[in-house]
């Protein structure tokens, strides 16, 4: 009778791999078995079953929900594509859009590397910083107008949104988030002004756009996100 599932693991930095999945997922190492105090103790009862030199390391989860994870060092490179993917569910309430939102905060928190594909084709392959630097990561100008304005030209910006009163205005070039404000206080007579970051999603978002150079090529449909932790 099949009591739990245990995943084990082959990979090239067992320590490395044991970070991540405790930063991630709330993973805690794992004791070794009784009697033995330590797992170095419960390995030399082996003789030589297990490699010399080769590391390891043992999780599981103190919530009990997740399987435990035994990650093994071995020699071998890898030479294929992943054959197990682990999905982490990120857990968030309301609208779609707020749900995403949820999902975003965490690959901002944990990957290093981003790869966004769509329909089999690479669109972008590096980190999330290079992302940010290439795709509007710049912070973005929010400003109200105390009347409304009908041409809206400041030099060294691109009007994301303009509604009036209302304008949103990214940088471009050298310029930057602060240029912008200093130029719009000097030229309009502005009510409310403030400096945002860029969502990550309308970063993604511009991948596409600017790569396929039409709409067609959005996020949506065979579209996949790869957040890649690996250490090799």
């Amino acid at each position: 009778m099949l009591t739990r599932v245990d995943l084990t693991l082959d990979c090239a930095n067992p320590q490395l791999l044991a970070a991540f999945w405790k930063t991630a997922a709330g993973y805690v190492d794992e004791p070794p078995p009784k009697p033995f105090a330590t797992r170095e103790e419960w390995l030399s009862h082996f003789d030589d079953e297990f490699d010399d030199g080769m590391d390891a390391a043992w999780l599981h989860d103190p919530t009990g929900v997740a399987p435990r994870l035994s990650l093994l060092q071995v020699p071998e490179p890898k030479t294929a594509k992943n054959r197990l993917h682990l999905d982490l569910r990120v857990s968030g309430d309301g609208t779609p859009e707020q749900r995403w939102s949820c999902v975003m905060t965490e690959v901002a928190r944990l990957c290093e590397r981003v790869l966004l594909i769509n329909h089999g084709r690479l669109m972008f392959d590096g980190s999330l910083d290079d992302l940010k630097a290439a795709h509007g990561g710049k912070p973005m100008v929010n400003v109200t107008f105390a009347e409304p304005i009908s041409a809206l030209d400041v030099q060294g910006s691109r009007v994301v949104a303009h509604d009036g009163m209302q304008a949103t205005l990214a940088p471009i070039g050298t310029s930057t988030a602060e240029d912008i404000v200093r130029a719009l206080i000097s030229r309009f007579p502005v009510v409310n002004i403030g400096v945002v970051e860029t969502n990550l999603e309308d970063v993604m978002r511009d991948v596409y756009l600017t790569t396929l150079g039409d709409h067609d090529g959005a996020p949506g449909g065979d579209t996949d996100t790869n957040i890649d932790r690996r250490p090799a």
